[in-house]
């Protein structure tokens, strides 16, 4: 029986893989001490592998199997560094890792995608940075980083002609796109500054944009989508703000922005074809924004510090237009039913606005154009109702109850102490 000495053995391997790959293209260049390289390309066609390595101390690994015409690229200035890219029943596909400076750690994997990009560019020292495409048609992933122990991943699964792209500038940032099961979605974040998070979850979703913006240190972000064709959009400068925004249906629409520190906002939207928007600029500002339904419109403002709004909007066509300028101003905000409108302003400090709305097409327009500690508490239930309210001054308070249909109610208070109440039924 004839056998087989090891290094025959070892041959024969080598030429029997050699003969199922075909055309398969492997480069590599190392300059300098103890660097490590290696590619193995098994099976496929028309392949691409090149690795440079300039430094001392470098790891990198390209692993191509049964791929066609797909690309792997990467190159390492520096020390003590690690790339892999790994690429399983890839077609036209690419990437490409850079990586310039110290201890930086990339890995790209791809599997089952034809046309599929993945970039990742990293300078500084200890940033991490990782993409899984598997079954990402046409969608490209791009991270790049500059600065220390930053933190992006990239996940894109079951989806096609989708885009994630992370950029991050400082140090100790932490940032996520996740796209699964959708088409045609964006996820963007840019951080610039120290210890921001930021997420994008892009779940079921399809022709929807989520765009994350953060300009300081230590703030939070998150975006959630899932249903079709959704925008969301947060911008936050300064420091320890957070944001949030969670959409599902269709045709969602949600910004908020953000400039001082420690501001606070979350937008829930349910339904179709809802619009809600913040702005906070000043300190500890609090916004929350929540929509069932269709067709409705929420936009608050808050200027200044401690500020408070809590509005809830569920049905049809429902519309709130409320701004906040000053400290310890309180705004809460409910509506139901269909087409109801709240107008309105708190300048001053310690004024409260309370407002329930039920039935159709009631309208009220609150307005505390100055002062301190003024009340306004507005219910409406009915049709077609109608409220205005105007207090300057100081402790000045106002009680309004419709249940008819066709009322209208006016109180102006100018002084001090004042009380109002009316009631139509």
């Amino acid at each position: 029986m004839f056998k087989c000495k090891p290094l025959a053995a070892a041959i024969i391997a080598i030429l029997a893989t050699q003969a199922h790959a075909q055309d398969n293209s492997a480069e590599q260049n190392q300059n300098g001490a103890d660097n490590i390289v290696e590619v193995t390309q098994t099976g496929g066609q028309d392949n691409i592998s090149y690795q440079a390595q300039t430094g001392a101390s470098n790891d990198g690994m390209v692993t191509q199997t049964q791929a066609t015409m797909s690309d792997a690229v990467q190159t390492q200035t520096g020390d003590l560094n690690r790339a892999d890219i790994v690429q399983t029943s890839t077609v036209q596909s690419e990437a490409i890792q850079l990586q310039s400076g110290d201890n930086h750690d990339a890995s790209i994997v791809q599997s089952d995608s034809t046309g599929a990009t993945a970039r990742q560019y990293q300078a500084g020292s200890f940033n991490t940075a990782y993409t899984e495409q598997t079954a990402a048609d046409l969608s490209t992933a791009v991270i790049d980083q500059d600065g220390s122990d930053n933190f992006a991943e990239s996940i894109q699964s079951n989806t096609e002609l989708s885009v994630s792209e992370q950029r991050q500038i400082g140090n100790d940032n932490v940032s996520l796109v996740w796209q699964e099961n959708g088409a045609r979605n964006d996820g963007v974040v840019n951080q610039e500054g120290n210890g921001n998070d930021a997420t994008v979850y892009q779940m079921d979703v399809s022709d929807s944009v989520a765009d994350i913006d953060q300009q300081g240190d230590m703030q939070v972000a998150s975006v959630t989508q899932e249903g079709a064709e959704h925008s969301a959009e947060i911008r936050s400068n300064g420091l320890q703000n957070e944001a949030y925004i969670d959409q599902s249906g269709s045709l969602q629409t949600a910004s908020i922005y953000q400039d001082g520190t420690a501001n606070s906002a979350d937008i829930f939207q349910v339904g179709d074809s809802n619009t809600a928007s913040t702005e906070q600029t000043g300190n500890n500002n609090y916004a929350i924004v929540d929509q069932d339904g269709s067709m409705m419109t929420a936009s608050l403002q808050q200027n200044g510090q401690f500020n408070e709004a809590y509005v809830t909007q569920e049905g049809t066509d429902q519309l709130i237009d409320f701004a906040q300028d000053g400290s310890d101003n309180l705004l809460t905000a409910n509506q139901s039913g269909n087409g109801n409108e709240l107008t309105g302003s708190s300048y001053g400090d310690n004024n409260r606005v309370d407002v329930l709305q039920g039935g159709d097409l009631n309208v009220a327009d609150i307005q505390q154009i100055y002062g301190s500690d003024n009340e306004v508490s507005l219910t409406q239930a009915g049709q077609d109702n109608m409220a205005t309210v105007i207090q300057g001054g100081v402790g000045n308070q106002a009680m309004l109850m419709q249940s008819g249909m066709g009322d209208t109610a006016m109180v102006s208070q100018m002084g001090s102490g004042n009380m109002a109440t009316v009631t139509q039924q």
